[in-house]
């Protein structure tokens, strides 16, 4: 059987890569789009869309699993640690950045977080809130590092390396937000390339998944609390 190898195999790295890249792109736009809508609270068209995520963030996960086992390891309490640790270094990070934007731009938020805040609106439904947190702390962790960790790194780069692939990583990442700034540009590429090394560590997609759930959740629960 004919095994692509070289710029062969790069190439159709990146068409596949990109593949999967669009499909999530299609499918969190619609669900994105309906939520901004001014009449985008249908209580029925909601459990839809929750239904449409919770699909698509299991195929993701499942295929990848499927496909590299050995890549999605239960994690221990020692992994767990580590990512708890990279996680604060994580919160470090934004503080650092966070103060940056705020002193160089007068701005207290990222236009990505901005835009984020929008899809809730002012008075959300509790439908709303259900696929706002699910969409936001569960199938973006999953499926992101899906695709900028695993697939980014397994079809671009079989034989093990850390800087270039933590470089480009962290860079499509941050091109994937919304980046108002060249500060807030770096900020998230910053954060895609801390994610990356959680999952560097023993190339196991489960501990970007948690650093990037941990990083998502809090969030995504105070945005909501804000509102209540």
């Amino acid at each position: 059987m004919f095994k692509p190898h070289g710029l062969l195999a790069r190439t159709l790295g990146v068409v596949k890569l990109l593949g999967w890249l669009i499909l999530y792109m299609v499918a969190i736009t619609i669900v994105q789009v309906y939520l901004l809508h001014p009449n985008g609270d249908h209580p029925l068209v909601l459990l839809g869309f929750l239904l449409l995520l919770i699909g698509v963030t299991a195929f993701f996960y499942w295929r990848f699993k499927k496909s590299y086992p050995t890549q999605a390891q239960r994690l221990r309490l020692s992994d767990i640690i580590s990512d708890i640790g990279i996680f604060i270094a994580l919160l470090v990070v934004k503080g650092i950045f966070g103060m940056l934007i705020e002193w160089l731009y007068s701005e207290n938020t990222t236009a990505n977080d901005a835009a984020i805040q929008m899809l809730l609106g002012e008075e959300p439904h509790l439908a709303v809130i259900a696929v706002f947190l699910f969409m936001t702390a569960v199938t973006a962790p999953f499926v992101e590092e899906v695709i900028f960790r695993g697939y980014l790194t397994t079809y671009l780069f079989p034989k093990q390396s850390l800087i270039l692939p933590m470089i480009l990583s962290g860079a499509v990442f941050s091109f994937m937000h919304l980046s108002g700034n060249i500060v807030s540009f770096f900020l998230y590429m910053t954060m895609g390339m801390m994610l990356y090394l959680a999952y560097y560590r023993k190339h196991n997609i489960h501990d970007a998944i948690f650093v990037h759930l941990l990083n998502n959740l809090p969030a995504a629960i105070f945005m909501v609390m804000q509102l209540l």
